[in-house]
């Protein structure tokens, strides 16, 4: 079932007539929300999630943008239709112009990415899959708040992969990361259940 009967646009066209108004000075993040609609959720988990995803994460992004994530991911279990965030982080804005650039930029990465991804399979729009998807992301935005050795990169990736599937509306994408994320979830309960077997030695050799 798909949300609504809009034309489908691709996240870059959507972007592109924000940053493209010459009557706006400065974008807020409220006006992203607003242009985005439900899939503000997906831009926002994509944004959030890209630096404790890359093969290097950046570090100092995984501890608040995991508690961004939560937030987020606490949404969708609730099944929200628009991403909410305190009035004094909606008023977050950047000059148009900056935005603009920033967007050009990045016109390679996003063309590659809609060559990929693109809407299809719309039926897992439909509610049951949301809070499905709010779980996922709530428990992969909880191990990102640890800092510990290799567990933020894999978490990260699930959550980009289900923005970018939300973002896209591509539903076909959007299960295969909630596959991924189920497997990431089995993966690190057999490692706190080897911890909490073997303790201190399991510890040890996982550290290195």
């Amino acid at each position: 079932m798909q949300e609504n009967n809009t034309p489908i646009h691709s996240l870059s066209h959507d972007l592109s007539t924000l940053v493209d108004d010459p009557d706006r000075g400065t974008l807020k993040l409220q006006d992203v929300i607003e242009q985005l609609g439900s899939r503000g959720f997906g831009l926002l988990l994509l944004l959030f999630s890209f630096p404790s995803a890359l093969p290097v994460p950046a570090p100092g992004y995984s501890i608040p943008f995991g508690a961004l994530l939560l937030l987020l991911g606490f949404q969708l279990l609730l099944q929200r239709r628009t991403p909410w965030f305190p009035m004094f982080m909606l008023n977050w804005s950047i000059p148009t112009a900056k935005a603009r650039n920033t967007l050009h930029r990045s016109a390679r990465f996003f063309a590659m990415l809609e060559r990929i991804v693109k809407p299809r399979y719309l039926w897992t729009t439909c509610s049951w899959l949301r809070p499905l998807s709010g779980g996922i992301v709530c428990t992969m935005a909880f191990l990102m708040l640890f800092p510990i050795p290799l567990t933020n990169t894999l978490p990260a990736i699930v959550i980009f992969c289900c923005g970018v599937g939300m973002s896209e509306r591509d539903g076909l994408f959007t299960l295969a990361a909630l596959a991924l994320g189920i497997l990431a979830v089995m993966l690190y309960a057999t490692i706190i259940a080897v911890l909490l077997f073997y303790g201190a030695d399991a510890l040890a050799w996982l550290t290195g």
